[in-house]
């Protein structure tokens, strides 16, 4: 569900969460909020790249694994489309078993973090990302 948070008076920065799992999404969006970004939520690829044609985002936080469109491929029609966009996205997945996958983050160099994380490890992420900080954060899952 597609549900923009109310906007505040003044510039504000925006960022858009692409989670299909309804309790995660939500929390992400709480941290982006309370990181001062107005936040809009997408639940598939599909629906992101839609989003991502209307409206300008500072920070993307993107899952891998989704219906109808995942992260990858998102990712990858954004470098075509919107390489812009494509360079503020921040790679979240529960995949750190493929070989696949790890192949793809490397390829794609964006920040990247694995499942489950601690929402510090996020907001450091998005933080370092918003400074163009060029770090590469992954979290093997224990």
């Amino acid at each position: 569900m597609n549900r923009p948070t109310e906007p505040r008076k003044g510039p504000r920065k925006r960022a858009l969460v692409v989670e299909d799992l309804d309790s995660l999404g939500h929390t992400i969006c709480s941290l982006l909020q309370k990181l001062g970004y107005e936040v809009d939520r997408a639940l598939d690829g599909v629906e992101a790249l839609n989003m991502g044609r209307e409206s300008h985002y500072d920070a993307v936080v993107c899952d891998l694994l989704m219906p109808r469109m995942g992260g990858r491929r998102l990712f990858e029609t954004w470098l075509t489309e919107n390489p812009d966009l494509a360079g503020r996205v921040v790679f979240v997945t529960g995949d750190n078993i493929s070989a696949e996958t790890r192949a793809f983050l490397a390829r794609a160099g964006r920040p990247s973090i694995y499942k489950p994380f601690r929402l510090e490890q996020l907001a450091d992420l998005i933080v370092g990302m918003d400074r163009g900080a060029s770090i590469l954060c992954k979290k093997e899952a224990s």
